[in-house]
């Protein structure tokens, strides 16, 4: 089991490794799955965005074509998970 205080900004799937991004810089891998990990954090602080990322709705800086701004990064919002990240949102 993996806790992570605050401030959580993503997970991303790795192959079989799961890696954890927290700020300033700390990063775990771990064995366990992204869905795994993502059930038992809260639906509204946390969402799925792509099949490989779910991302800390607090540090998302801005929305950009179907992208999401976190820092430097832009991470892609897939088809599938669309929906459900514009709903938490606003639209």
């Amino acid at each position: 089991m993996i806790v992570c205080s605050p401030p959580l900004e993503r997970l991303i799937n790795k192959d079989e490794w799961l890696l954890v991004e927290n700020q300033p810089s700390l990063r775990i891998l771990t064995l366990q799955s992204l869905t795994a990990l993502g059930n038992g954090w809260s639906k509204t602080l946390f969402c799925r965005v792509h099949k490989s990322c779910l991302v800390s709705l607090k540090y998302i800086h801005s929305v950009e074509r179907q992208r999401i701004r976190i820092g430097k990064e832009l991470i892609p919002i897939s088809e599938p998970h669309k929906e459900r990240f514009f709903s938490l949102n606003g639209g």
